[in-house]
């Protein structure tokens, strides 16, 4: 386990916080690929034992590019001040990805018919004040409408 503080510990929050767009973390193939990307040649073995602790002086530029790479600056690794704030904005980020997935995946099971009405509804709840107020506008438009015309709702 990494100490405290340590290079390894912060490289190992990065990589359980950044994640890919399918939601698995990164591989340290492509975190390799990610800085000879950026012109700086590093092995993905060399990331494991960065991220390990075993490999303990990284250059400038091996520095950069890691931090280019999880979209930190540098200084994560090293100020205390700078990572307290980044692994706050990256949990944030992060409930806010979960809470995005949550959503999404209850909209899916509404969608397969398990409550249209339950869907706007869900919907409705993630928008300001000013668009739920136009969307109950027209909610009520349409059902005095429907009701003048004799719709019934199963047509």
């Amino acid at each position: 386990m990494a100490a405290p503080g340590s290079f390894a510990e912060r490289l190992n929050s990065l990589f359980e916080a950044c994640r890919r767009e399918d939601g698995n973390p990164y591989t340290y193939e492509q975190v390799a690929a990610g800085a000879a990307a950026a012109g700086v040649s590093m092995s993905a073995s060399y990331v494991w034992g960065l991220r390990k602790g075993t490999k303990t002086n990284p250059t400038v530029n091996h520095v950069k590019a890691l931090a280019h790479f999880f979209g930190v600056p540098a200084s994560y690794f090293f100020d205390d001040a700078t990572t307290d704030k980044v692994d706050e904005r990256l949990a944030t980020a992060k409930a806010e990805r979960q809470r995005a997935d949550e959503i999404r995946h209850r909209a899916e099971e509404l969608l397969q018919g398990r409550g249209r009405g339950q869907l706007m509804a869900l919907r409705a709840s993630e928008l300001s004040e000013v668009g739920f107020q136009q969307v109950e506008g027209l909610l009520d438009v349409v059902y005095r409408l429907e009701k003048a015309e004799g719709v019934h709702p199963t047509e």
